[in-house]
């Protein structure tokens, strides 16, 4: 579970590609916090949160305003465009838990209780020998 988490995050956008909001994964007391970036989207409009085959999906659209003669760019660093992100989830997860709170352009995801179900759904840390050319440490993996 863990490794699918870590590698579908890896290759957040599928499908879409025209814009990948700057995001923050976390853990908090237990939760599990997506948090995107997403300064300019309507979040009762152009955002739309999924869970769909274990996983939480964030579509939306961050639309470029109505261009005007009156503006002179002098540089234009702001993408635009449709978004497509896709969380994995342990499948303990109750759908009626997650939550989503859009304040100050970022959009915050909650998933009660998904980190303790992350450990106990998917695979165990292991313990993993690395080797030098003149010992042997033991350190524990963090998955």
């Amino acid at each position: 579970m863990l490794r699918r988490f870590w590698d579908d995050l890896a290759d957040p956008v599928r499908g879409v590609e025209d814009l990948t909001p700057s995001t923050e994964i976390y853990t908090e007391n237990g939760d599990l916090i997506v948090r995107l970036e997403l300064a300019g989207a309507d979040p009762q409009k152009d955002v739309k949160v999924t869970v769909e085959n274990q996983g939480l999906v964030i579509r939306g659209e961050r639309k470029r305003e109505a261009e005007t003669k009156d503006k002179v760019y002098y540089r234009r660093e702001t993408e635009y465009g449709a978004f497509e992100r896709r969380i994995p989830l342990p499948e303990s997860i109750d759908d009626q838990s997650i939550q989503a709170q859009y304040k100050d352009g970022f959009l915050e995801i909650t998933v009660k209780g998904a980190a303790k179900a992350m450990e106990t759904d998917g695979e165990k840390a292991r313990l993993i020998t690395i080797s030098t050319s003149t010992e042997s440490n033991k350190v524990e993996a963090s998955a």
